[in-house]
């Protein structure tokens, strides 16, 4: 599902990637990434939006290093579950990769 407010033209793909804790930290996740990235390109999608929670800084880290920038932040029940507390800054990230 869309973040709040993103363009479904500019960024028609949403991406969920979660690594198993074994395999965090080899590039993994940077391998997954470059090929999906790829694919979009290869098939003329003209962006990809995905949403994370501020807290998982690793995540952000390989966000960023494809390209990915912040657009938006608010507050969110949706991470609750796994931190015990509303995520005061739930975050959207766009890339037109």
């Amino acid at each position: 599902m869309p973040g709040p407010h993103a363009s479904e033209v500019r960024f028609p793909a949403h991406l969920h990637l979660n690594l198993l804790p074994r395999l965090r930290g080899q590039r993994v996740g940077d391998a997954l990434l470059d090929a999906h990235l790829s694919t979009l390109r290869s098939l003329g999608v003209p962006g990809v939006q995905l949403s994370t929670t501020s807290e998982n800084r690793a995540a952000l880290r390989l966000y960023r290093r494809h390209g990915f920038e912040v657009a938006a932040r608010r507050l969110s029940g949706l991470w609750t579950p796994w931190l015990g507390h509303p995520d005061r800054k739930s975050t959207r990230l766009n890339s037109s990769h």
